[in-house]
């Protein structure tokens, strides 16, 4: 099992695929439940959010009404998983980004780097002179 982690690229593999499903855990609470924190950074109101399959990041030069602060609803039941609008969406305060636009390219590198074999350094062969 030791030489399972020899080297650099299962290990690399390993932790994408933790972080994998990290996002498949918040991807799947997503679609159940909206939760947002925001909070006072530098002088812009910072908030990240998740809802509809969806995670998203929101800046605001608004003075902020309090420093930190979390709040979640849940939502009605829906059975959908790429939703209205699946892709990408981003201006100068908003970045959306779908989980699954995450997990997918996440899952397919680690299980690349996972099960592809170890190749080994070839053997130096002592100089005789």
């Amino acid at each position: 099992m030791g030489d399972f982690f020899h080297g650099w690229r299962r290990k690399v593999g390993c932790l994408l695929l933790a972080v994998a499903v990290a996002l498949t855990s918040g991807w799947v609470r997503s679609l159940k439940v909206s939760e947002m924190a925001w909070c006072d950074f530098y002088g812009h109101s910072v908030m990240l959010a998740h809802g509809n399959g969806r995670l998203q990041w929101l800046r605001s030069t608004a003075d902020p009404l309090v420093s930190f602060d979390y709040r979640w609803k849940p939502h009605a039941d829906r059975n959908r998983i790429f939703l209205d609008n699946p892709w990408w969406k981003w201006d100068q305060y908003n970045l959306t980004v779908p989980y699954w636009s995450l997990v997918i390219p996440l899952i397919l590198v680690s299980a690349w780097l996972i099960l592809t074999p170890h190749r080994y350094a070839p053997k130096q062969l002592p100089i005789d002179e």
